[in-house]
């Protein structure tokens, strides 16, 4: 985009606020469904009247059946990471936001975004008649 090789990407608005800043990117929209902190200006897409939420998301999945203890474990250590000083500041130093969510709300997003994306596949007629 930058080379303008191409007209229009989606990216981790992360990674472009640079960019952003110096002008060299005009950011259009959000994908998640609350604004960035770092360029609270830029609107949503559910803002614009398109109820999308792409946020990007990063969760753990482990095989049907797990001792829920170990489940806790996992959860606790995770959690536990994500309070490390040093996690923290990589995390604050590369744009990213944390979020500890839990497993009802894993599987809810998921729902919701295979919903939401099985909507669009159908809409721009990208499914197939077997």
């Amino acid at each position: 985009m930058l080379r303008q090789h191409v007209d229009v990407v989606t990216a981790h608005p992360g990674k472009l606020i640079p960019y952003i800043k110096s002008g060299e990117l005009l950011l259009l929209n959000i994908f998640s469904s609350e604004r960035f902190d770092l360029i609270s200006d830029v609107p949503t897409f559910k803002e614009q009247g398109y109820d999308l939420d792409f946020s990007v998301w990063k969760f753990i999945l482990v095989p049907k059946g797990v001792d829920p203890e170990i489940v806790k474990i996992l959860y606790d250590k995770f959690y536990a990471l994500m309070q490390d000083l040093e996690f923290t500041e990589f995390t604050k130093n590369n744009n990213l936001k944390m979020n500890p969510i839990s497993d009802e709300e894993v599987r809810e997003n998921l729902i919701n975004q295979i919903r939401a994306i099985g909507e669009i596949i159908d809409v721009l007629g990208l499914t197939t008649n077997n």
